[in-house]
């Protein structure tokens, strides 16, 4: 018998990806990978049955730019006791990059250094807030995760909905972290995440 192992990635960014005075210098792309996605949703599940029920009351779904320190810290620490998960930061440095570039090929380019850090024969379900079209979904970015010959990975690629992912719910604390970090030298919550992660400079 086969064991196939299955990591599960869930991607979100933080930042914009506009080249004006009021755009952000930084656009980060954070990835959070575990092999059990149940224990994000029991984690989501206790923070509104017990430790945040009042500040989760009328919340469809957490975000970290609007949620209370101490939930984003709670998050954070409950992440730390997962012994399996790890985080990965895709930083782009806009003033670096060039302006002639559109903001689909930006996101193409950073979703296929994602891809690359993950080999053919790895067994991976990725999963990424809703922001294209299925169309566009399908021909640009779900092709990008291959598959080697002679292998029995699995590769899925999805886009889902935020308030119905608590993979992606703490992915979109990820990105809003690793982007306080660069944007705004507060490297704080980062530093305070214990799991294995990295930080990996995009160049375009």
């Amino acid at each position: 018998m086969i064991v196939i192992y299955l990591q599960y990635i869930f991607v979100d960014e933080s930042g914009d990806l506009g080249f004006t005075k009021k755009s952000s210098r930084f656009f980060v792309m954070a990835a959070l990978i575990t092999f059990d996605k149940n224990q994000l949703v029991h984690i989501i599940k206790n923070m509104r049955r017990r430790f945040f029920k009042k500040e989760l009351s009328s919340i469809f779904e957490i975000k970290a730019n609007h949620s209370s320190e101490s939930m984003k810290r709670h998050m954070i620490n409950k992440l730390n006791t997962l012994s399996d998960a790890r985080a990965l930061f895709l930083i782009l440095d806009k003033r670096k990059a060039s302006k002639t570039r559109s903001i689909h090929e930006i996101y193409k380019r950073m979703f296929s250094k994602l891809s690359e850090l993950f080999e053919s024969s790895q067994s991976i379900e990725i999963e990424i807030d809703r922001v294209f079209t299925k169309k566009i979904f399908e021909r640009d970015f779900k092709k990008l995760f291959t598959i080697s010959e002679n292998s029995n990975a699995i590769k899925r690629v999805n886009q889902g909905l935020s308030h119905e992912s608590a993979g992606l719910q703490f992915a979109d604390l990820l990105a809003w972290v690793g982007f306080r970090k660069f944007e705004f030298k507060d490297a704080v919550l980062h530093d305070l995440l214990a799991i294995k992660k990295e930080d990996i400079e995009i160049k375009l």
